[in-house]
């Protein structure tokens, strides 16, 4: 049962794999400007992975990033002491989304 669960899982990924893929190559395509498709996708990659493609000018706190930072940060106290980092990046990402 579980070997059928898993091979179903895999076939699923490729499946979508086939169909979103394309589309990724055209929106990497467009992005970049580029029709060559390997520079094209790693030109794309370099820019999604730029630090400008993230709103945080800062690396959040430990204290908001560890593994006990969403038991700490998901209760009415810590939306008081916690939001830090997170804040700010979400305020960065509501600028740059109206702008």
């Amino acid at each position: 049962m579980l070997f059928t669960f898993i091979e179903s899982v895999h076939q699923l990924g490729w499946s979508l794999l086939k169909l979103l893929y394309p589309q990724a190559l055209t929106i990497a395509k467009s992005i970049t400007g580029l029709d060559n498709e390997t520079k094209a996708v790693e030109s794309f990659r370099k820019l999604i992975h730029s630090p400008s493609m993230y709103f945080n000018e800062e690396p959040f706190p430990r204290n908001e990033s560890d593994e006990k930072a969403h038991k700490k940060c998901s209760n009415e106290k810590g939306k008081i002491l916690a939001p830090t980092a997170a804040w700010y990046g979400a305020i960065n990402a509501a600028f740059y989304t109206c702008s």
